[in-house]
């Protein structure tokens, strides 16, 4: 079988989340890891017209061994991909609700309101303080919000969202369903029926995912 190469990946999943518009302008990032190396999208250039050509490939010191200079956000991509937790893409999106839904809600441990079964299935998903993009501060404390909640999401305020996935399909979608689900919060919020705690718990339980 043969194996996609890893910068094709990306530059179809970028392609697929301009389309979607959760990657305005030049903003988002994507990577992942293969071979010991990081594959990740450059900095200044929009997904929607990235090539192969334009990826940067760094090792996982974050020294450049290939491409153009890699995100502002590389230290965050690094230190996730380092994080031996099976993270193996990250995606970065700016997702308009979900964007929009991290300048109305207030930091916490798991702020996703659970009323749909993808929202559910996302969580926990903290939401951290606005900090500095491209920061150390920033890539130390989503590194510390995965590891102390055990979180696939995070949810950066006034900035966006970094899903993790063991391939760059899952972190993907999984940006693509929060972005959905915060849609519909926004759509009905004054009529909301989140599910029941215990509902949630079942329906994590169901799935093999925390409780």
């Amino acid at each position: 079988m043969k194996v996609e190469d890893p910068k094709k990946k990306l530059v179809r999943g970028a392609r697929h989340l301009y389309q979607r518009g959760l990657t305005p302008g030049s903003g988002g990032n994507l990577s992942l890891t293969e071979d010991g190396k990081i594959y990740i999208t450059p900095s200044g250039i929009s997904f929607r017209e990235l090539t192969p050509m334009d990826i940067s490939i760094i090792d996982l010191g974050g020294n450049r061994i290939s491409g153009p200079k890699p995100s502002s956000e590389y230290r965050m991509h690094l230190a996730l991909l380092q994080s031996g937790k099976g993270i193996k893409a990250v995606c970065h999106a700016h997702g308009v609700y979900t964007v929009a839904f991290s300048i109305l809600a207030r930091p916490g441990e798991d702020v996703i309101p659970p009323i749909t079964p993808g929202l559910a299935l996302a969580g926990p998903v903290p939401l951290l303080p606005k900090l500095l993009a491209g920061s150390e501060e920033l890539a130390d404390a989503v590194k510390v919000a995965v590891a102390e909640s055990k979180a696939k999401a995070v949810i950066l305020k006034n900035h966006g969202i970094v899903c993790l996935g063991k391939d760059l399909s899952e972190a993907i979608n999984l940006c693509e369903e929060i972005e959905a689900g915060l849609t519909v919060w926004f759509l009905a919020r004054k009529g909301l029926e989140p599910f029941p705690h215990e509902m949630v718990r079942k329906l994590r339980e169901t799935y093999g995912l925390m409780g």
